[in-house]
């Protein structure tokens, strides 16, 4: 039974209907152990993403902050390699995992499409008393507005909302529930759930793929362009009951796409086909190897929108040298010979 929005709590182009733009990442392009090398945000490591640990401002029990917070392990035969983010330890601190050139993306979409769909794989976890919240947010440009976003809180398995919202003249971020008491997903369970942001109206749309959710939050940052969008753990707990123990979550399947009307998660097996590309490595200064479908053709583009190099391959894995392009953003659409088209950033060095 789907469910709706009910209350309020302060707080690979792919075929997609009409949408003409989509970057995915599946994480099995990237080598097993730290995503990283450096937690304070500057410097880029595996497939062009950034980390950013702490444990909060003293006086804090948080203690673990580090590169091992972000890894790349793993999963199951099916599921392929996953992101691993665990949280802080204790009563502060954050993780953030994110990529640069979303506004760039944004920027270079069509024409109407003021529609950004997000969506992505979580696994649930087994029980556990960490109160750490493991999130998927869109941010502003100046970071201070939530576009849209999830938040799931490990200890209660409990899904809810996150948006940019003016409620009783006051706008803020706040957190939804998604269920009269919250919406309880199962433990240990592979989850398939996302968000869109309308830019034109500030619409919010939530879904999960098991149509337990289902709802809309008529957001108030209208105009805002999504500039960057960031995986999160927070410690989560109060100064009654503060978090104790680290939890654990896992992500994968991330797909962000452009559209000019709604279709979140309707295309979830055209993306999950996206997804099966690989690029890497990225960052890449001489050559970058694509593999996982059979390929027809691989186009790159530059931030404007210009075909700067494009041509034939008809392989399942290629090498391609990029030493004739500048230093800069790339958009790499990878075709292949069932029709499916997949666009994804490429960062040359």
């Amino acid at each position: 039974m789907k469910k709706t929005l009910l209350t309020l709590a302060a707080f690979s182009f792919v075929a997609f209907a009409s949408a003409q733009s989509i970057i995915t990442q599946n994480f099995d392009g990237l080598t097993i152990g730290n995503v990283g090398t450096d937690i304070t945000g500057q410097t880029a490591g595996q497939g062009g993403f950034f980390t950013l640990s702490n444990n909060g401002v003293a006086p804090t029990t948080s203690t673990n902050a580090a590169n091992e917070n972000f890894q790349i392990v793993a999963g199951t035969a099916t599921q392929g390699n996953v992101l691993q983010l665990t949280g802080p330890n204790g009563n502060l601190g954050a993780r953030f995992m994110f990529s640069e050139g979303l506004e760039t993306f944004w920027d270079a979409r069509p024409d109407g499409e003021d529609i950004i769909e997000i969506n992505w794989s979580f696994y649930s976890g087994e029980p556990t008393a960490s109160k750490n919240n493991m999130r998927g947010v869109l941010y502003n440009a100046d970071g201070t507005k939530v576009l849209g976003g999830l938040s799931f809180a490990m200890d209660t398995k409990v899904l809810s909302a996150i948006s940019y919202y003016t409620n009783n003249g006051s706008s803020a971020n706040y957190l939804f529930n998604l269920a009269t008491g919250g919406l309880v997903l199962e433990p240990s369970t592979w989850y398939t759930f996302g968000f869109s942001f309308n830019n034109a109206t500030g619409e919010v749309i939530v879904r999960t793929g098991d149509g337990e959710a289902n709802g809309t939050i008529q957001g108030a940052a209208a105009g805002e362009a999504p500039f960057e969008f960031n995986i999160v753990a927070t410690a989560g707990g109060v100064a009654a009951t503060p978090n104790t123990v680290a939890a654990v979550g896992l992500y994968d399947n991330l797909v962000i796409g452009t559209s000019s009307e709604d279709t979140l998660l309707s295309v979830a097996d055209n993306a999950a086909q996206a997804s099966v590309v690989s690029v890497y490595p990225n960052p890449a200064s001489d050559v970058v190897n694509i593999a996982g479908a059979d390929i027809s053709k691989v186009t790159f583009a530059d931030i404007n929108g210009r075909t700067v190099k494009s041509l034939n391959v008809n392989s399942t894995q290629a090498t391609i040298s990029i030493s004739d392009l500048s230093t800069g953003v790339y958009m790499m659409t990878v075709e292949t010979a069932d029709g499916a088209t997949t666009t994804k950033k490429l960062l040359k060095k």
